[in-house]
């Protein structure tokens, strides 16, 4: 029997239907985990000089996570703002110069990182959707995730199937990562990216992690944070892009969890569109989301018809991707 592609492309909806925080209230969500304490040393402490720069810059006391909602900006913007000034060589204000910002930014990585290992604890709907898409004999599956998170890293591993694209871009499935990953640091000296299990993960600011090849003590996370100044400079993940690339445009059909095309993503709404015209033709589409105002988006950006789910990403929603998948194209 031939096994036709299908495109399965997760954004961070999919991963706060199991638990973990969404990019508008990220930050409200990260003070819940991880309050300032004033009476240490700001200057020592990093979570603390994230919180201290959100109330110097936006003026706001930050005394409760409410106001962290009711008087920050989303952490998008917030990135936006760190990035343009480091770019420019821009102080934000007195004590955050480009220097001290650049600090405050790794900071704010590591605090992504560690609010995301503490909030996602199931992995149900990513479960039943890969046991039922491992198991059809008529597709072949390519996952893209924009996510951080690892909970279907964890789902391919536990089957035997994780495969990132690096070394074994043809061998299905396949995990592409286009904005990076919790567990994967990057080496500037021989351009390779390692791959760490939960117990090391690279986000520690206070902790230097060394090369698995090379011995270089200066890696770095491998995480694009959600800004408009983006940068994929990295060598392995414009690999991983030219892969994505090439993969989705032999896609028959294409399902969207949880994301939204957001503004701020011109390179994947490119990328996207770009595969779609190499193929030819447009692949049927599916959008999992519980907003409208997605679907919407969803008819400006591609046209045409376009099935959706409004309940949001749930075994049970996973059962119904499964049977459209199977279903063949029109």
């Amino acid at each position: 029997m031939t096994s036709r592609y299908v495109g399965l492309i997760f954004g961070a909806g999919a991963s706060a239907a199991e638990g973990a925080p969404v990019i508008k209230n990220f930050l409200q969500k990260a003070f819940e985990f991880f309050p300032p304490d004033f009476g240490r040393d700001t200057i020592d402490d990093l979570t603390n000089d994230i919180w201290n720069f959100l109330i110097e810059y936006y003026n706001k006391p930050l005394r409760t996570s409410q106001e962290v909602a009711e008087n920050i900006p989303a952490l998008d913007e917030v990135f936006t703002n760190i990035d343009y000034a480091i770019s420019n060589n821009l102080s934000l204000t007195p004590f955050y110069n480009p220097e001290r910002l650049s600090i405050v930014k790794k900071s704010l990585i590591s605090l992504i990182c560690k609010t995301l290992t503490k909030t996602i604890s199931s992995s149900n709907s990513y479960q039943t959707l890969l046991n039922g898409v491992l198991r059809s004999r008529t597709i072949s599956p390519i996952f893209i995730s924009l996510n951080y998170d690892c909970i279907l890293d964890k789902c391919l591993s536990d089957c035997n199937k994780l495969n990132y694209g690096f070394i074994s871009p043809r061998t299905f499935p396949i995990l592409i990562k286009l904005h990076g990953s919790l567990n994967w640091s990057y080496c500037s000296l021989c351009e390779r990216i390692d791959i760490h299990n939960e117990d090391d993960y690279p986000f520690d600011t206070r902790y230097e992690l060394k090369c698995s090849l090379c011995g270089n003590s200066f890696t770095q996370p491998v995480l694009i944070t959600p800004t408009l100044f983006k940068n994929y400079d990295i060598p392995p993940l414009k690999q991983l892009w030219s892969l994505s690339l090439n993969l989705l445009s032999t896609v028959d059909k294409v399902v969207f969890i949880g994301y939204s095309l957001p503004e701020n993503d011109v390179a994947v709404i490119q990328l996207i569109k770009r595969a779609f015209a190499i193929k030819g033709k447009m692949p049927e589409i599916m959008v999992v989301d519980k907003n409208n105002d997605v679907f919407r988006r969803y008819i400006k950006i591609f046209g045409g018809q376009i099935a959706g789910i409004d309940y949001g990403f749930s075994p049970e929603c996973a059962r119904f991707i499964l049977d459209w998948l199977k279903q063949k194209p029109k």
